[in-house]
């Protein structure tokens, strides 16, 4: 018996070991990015861009007006039922206010030609 190759008990142990720090920096990253969304009323984890963002938006409210958005989603959903495409699309059509809602080439898809496109 080799002394110096693992057992299969140790084996197990070192990649339940890794996974955990794989998913516990996942986890920190992901709360530090949360805490980044929920440190302005824009909920853009970008700072430069909030402030951005809260000046514009107060141009406009001053004024008795509103402003349009797009936003740009990256993210996995499971590969056929609740994907997230059509989670965002369900909650974002729920708003009154929402006009439309793309993807891709969206709404300009129209005049391309299918074949041409959906490759």
């Amino acid at each position: 018996m080799d002394r110096n190759k693992p057992t299969h008990e140790q084996s197990k142990q070192a990649t339940y070991d890794d996974t955990t720090t794989i998913a516990n920096k996942i986890k920190s990253t992901v709360t530090s990015k949360l805490q980044l969304l929920e440190s302005n009323i824009c909920r853009c984890p970008d700072p430069e861009y909030a402030r951005k963002m809260i000046v514009a938006i107060d141009a406009v409210r001053v004024r008795g007006d509103s402003v349009g958005i797009v936003v740009t989603c990256i993210g996995l959903g499971s590969p056929v039922f609740d994907k997230l495409e059509a989670e965002l699309v369900k909650t974002t059509l729920s708003i009154p206010a929402t006009k439309g809602f793309e993807f891709g080439n969206g709404f300009a898809g129209y005049v391309f030609i299918p074949n041409k496109t959906n490759r």
